[in-house]
């Protein structure tokens, strides 16, 4: 989720990340057969090669992805093309982040420039992100 949490990002197996809108009244219980009344933003494929494992909004609003195929994509919203709905581009991507699958992504709660990786290939790796990305 966001930091409002009117928007959630899913990753999948087709290497593609969808956006929801989730700002519907999700105060009323559920039957357990989701929630129809989410609606779905924006498709983002293109970036990853294989099964996306991992996504995470960070409280600055970019969303980090990590993938089977070793790599780790930013993404940032295009604030210009609200017309027919949110746009997301991507702003940087990290080959080989990792020597094999990145199964989690996620941005440090107290410093939103801090990623941290996780891989099969055991490692636990920290980015430290420079710059405004979003320019």
């Amino acid at each position: 989720f966001n930091q409002k949490g009117d928007r959630m990002v899913t990753c999948s197996d087709d290497c593609t990340l969808k956006i929801w809108d989730t700002s519907a009244d999700l105060s009323q219980p559920t039957t357990g057969e989701g929630h129809e009344s989410w609606f779905h933003l924006s498709t983002l494929s293109g970036h990853h090669g294989r099964t996306i494992f991992s996504a995470h909004w960070s409280s600055e609003d970019v969303i980090a992805s990590g993938a089977g195929d070793d790599a780790i994509c930013l993404y940032a919203e295009e604030k210009s093309t609200m017309v027919e709905g949110p746009s997301y581009r991507l702003i940087l991507k990290k080959e080989k982040a990792h020597d094999m699958d990145v199964n989690c992504v996620r941005w440090c709660p107290q410093d939103p420039r801090v990623l941290a990786s996780a891989s099969d290939d055991g490692t636990v790796k920290l980015w430290e992100l420079w710059g405004n990305l979003l320019d």
